[in-house]
């Protein structure tokens, strides 16, 4: 009766902080869903200078919150770190236990990138390979996320929490600045049994990409 279970605690707890993003030919192509940036890069000018930006891909990941590893119904592990926020695989996610509400994700970029909009698939966008068990449904879905950078902007904003729409849902940031995005939880709604498994309370994002 496997389903999504916990593994047993490893005997040293990893740190849940800056999870490297490896940056790999081909990996804005197969992003599924977008934290789109725009930028321009060439040598000169300032921060505020097209011509100065970098590259918008992420070079690192650092989340608040990590859940442990589990098991889907085929005895398969799988883990949670944010970088699986970023992969361009659906089927992985960021995780945490509980509401998520006040947790975080944070995305950093090498250098100032012009940021147009980002986007977020806001749950758990897998279907158990054994059972069919749709996970999207069965776990918390993210309502209610601010964004902010480092460059002091902020943006709330609602998101669909309906179990059927595991589509990107976009939020223009309107072509600033910065060298970091960070998305916040701020509320999520609970999900619903599955397949005679119990409902579970986890939040997660399955996926936020550079392209």
């Amino acid at each position: 009766m496997a389903d999504d279970r916990p593994l047993p605690p490893p005997r040293r707890r990893a740190r849940l902080r800056s999870y490297l993003v490896p940056v790999a030919a081909g990996f804005l192509g197969t992003a599924a869903v977008a934290l789109v940036v725009l930028a321009g890069r060439a040598a000169g000018g300032g921060e505020d200078d097209p011509a100065s930006l970098v590259a918008p891909v992420p070079t690192a990941v650092d989340a608040t919150c990590l859940r442990g590893p589990s098991r889907d119904s085929q005895g398969t592990p799988t883990s949670y770190e944010p970088q699986r926020a970023v992969d361009g695989d659906l089927t992985t996610a960021w995780r945490c236990d509980g509401d998520g509400s006040g947790q975080s994700i944070t995305l950093g970029f090498s250098g100032p990138a012009r940021v147009a909009q980002v986007g977020i698939v806001p749950g758990l966008a897998k279907t158990d390979p054994g059972d069919g068990t749709d996970r999207y449904a069965q776990n918390r879905r993210i309502a209610r996320v601010r964004i902010t950078t480092d460059a002091g902007s902020s943006v709330e904003t609602e998101l669909d929490t309906a179990a059927t729409n595991r589509a990107v849902q976009n939020v223009a940031l309107g072509g600033l600045t910065a060298r970091s995005v960070t998305i916040t939880i701020l509320s999520s709604v609970p999900g619903s049994p599955q397949s005679g498994h119990a409902a579970v309370d986890s939040v997660a994002i399955a996926e936020i990409a550079v392209r």
